[in-house]
């Protein structure tokens, strides 16, 4: 694909520098910092616990899946 640009073709593009910043979504959501990184897969994996946990509990009798709770998170 790269290969069929022509070099009249790549003086119309468009050029960058520096870095490329999301403005019209995810923004504040993508960082190259590693602490915010590791803070998500985190977070990731507490969320998967957690739901591991509320499945395992009504298994087992216990407390009743929050299902109307997260729906309502999900669409706050």
């Amino acid at each position: 694909m790269f290969n069929d640009i022509k070099p009249d073709m790549t003086a119309r593009m468009p050029q960058y520098k520096g870095d490329l910043e999301l403005i019209n979504h995810s923004a504040g959501s993508l960082t190259s910092q590693a602490y915010h990184k590791r803070m998500i897969l985190k977070n990731e994996l507490l969320a998967d616990a957690a739901e591991k946990a509320s499945v395992t509990a009504v298994w087992m009798g216990g407390r009743p899946y929050p299902q109307q709770r997260l729906q309502r998170c999900l669409d706050a």
